[in-house]
């Protein structure tokens, strides 16, 4: 699935960085998001350096983080040219979203209220790829993107839309409080500071009903296997370049390396430890975009199977749905 709305290659596999937008761009338009200059430390700060700040200017820091963040592959070429690299045949990597979408559907048809009793929050919805699919739930949706660019672009489908869409040009953190009974977060956790998760994950229960329900799309790694890697484009084939932890969190905070997205193969028990510390309870997960043996995507059959095994094998796995529930005594803060 494309982070933000946009499905985004989860792995090593990613393609060429789209040009950087010209000073005309959102750079001088007045209802752009604020954004640190290209070139600029986020906030001043190295990544690495952030444990030398008081507590308080710590929370600022990571509270900003979310803010100023802004995918770096803002025309998904990257993600685009990775996936023709890797799917085989020819829009496999979408029907493999699809069914993962179709399952999730089926889960969500004995949980949800009817559709005119839902409002549903699409956080970091880019482009707005998932919006129609969301329309299925909620008569009423906020879409958040912290890009005006994409955020623009997701605009555009408001006519095509069966339900009422309020555009805000926000990060997820600053969502607002409206008691959501669906929550999306497709593809950004992998691509933002480790630090930035956790108060990502409080927001969004902030911002959640009593008996909302929380989707996450994310890369995965195998357990205890949590990896960080940058990928570029270097004569029409994507790279991938292994990273530390420390080198990851300063990319995704803006320092250095233009022209590279930084992603991250989440622990899945990190994450849903994390999820349940603000007061997410598990209810089902989907592996998806399952490789082969041979480099390619798996069909859907073979994906039911791996789905059914937990033998190790999640290092074929790219991506993972989850669907979390609201506790019924909440541990969040």
């Amino acid at each position: 699935m494309r982070g933000g709305g946009a499905a985004r290659l989860t792995d090593p596999e990613i393609r060429p960085a789209a040009p950087d937008r010209g000073e005309g761009d959102e750079a001088t338009d007045p209802t752009a998001c604020p954004q640190s200059p290209p070139d600029a430390p986020a906030k001043a700060i190295a990544a690495h350096d952030v444990k030398h700040l008081s507590a308080d200017r710590r929370d600022k820091w990571r509270a900003d983080l979310i803010g100023t963040y802004s995918y770096p592959d803002p025309q998904d070429a990257i993600t685009s040219a990775a996936i023709l690299d890797v799917e085989g045949d020819p829009g496999r990597w979408e029907e493999s979203e699809a069914f993962a979408l179709l399952l999730l559907e089926q889960q969500l048809a004995h949980t949800l209220p009817e559709r005119d009793a839902v409002k549903a929050l699409d956080a970091g919805c880019g482009e707005g790829r998932l919006l129609a699919w969301l329309t299925k739930f909620a008569s009423q949706i906020c879409a958040l993107d912290p890009d005006s660019s994409r955020l623009r672009k997701a605009e555009g489908l408001r006519a095509s839309l069966t339900s009422t869409i309020d555009f805000m040009c926000l990060p997820a953190h600053q969502a607002p409080r409206d008691a959501y009974r669906l929550l999306m977060c497709s593809h950004v956790i992998q691509h933002i500071h480790t630090d930035a998760v956790a108060p990502l994950l409080d927001a969004l229960g902030r911002s959640s009903a009593s008996d909302g329900k929380l989707i996450l799309a994310c890369s995965c790694a195998p357990a205890g296997q949590e990896s960080y890697g940058l990928t570029s484009v270097r004569e029409g084939h994507s790279r991938i370049e292994a990273v530390d932890e420390r080198t990851f969190n300063d990319v995704a905070s803006g320092v250095g390396r233009r022209g590279s997205v930084p992603f991250r193969r989440v622990d899945p028990a990190h994450l849903m430890a994390a999820a349940g510390k603000m007061g997410w309870r598990l209810k089902w997960r989907w592996q998806y975009h399952v490789m082969g043996s041979d480099g390619r995507l798996l069909g859907h059959r073979d994906e039911v199977e791996f789905n059914k095994t937990d033998d190790g094998e999640a290092d074929l796995a790219r991506d993972t749905i989850f669907l979390f529930d609201r506790e019924r005594t909440s541990t969040a803060p």
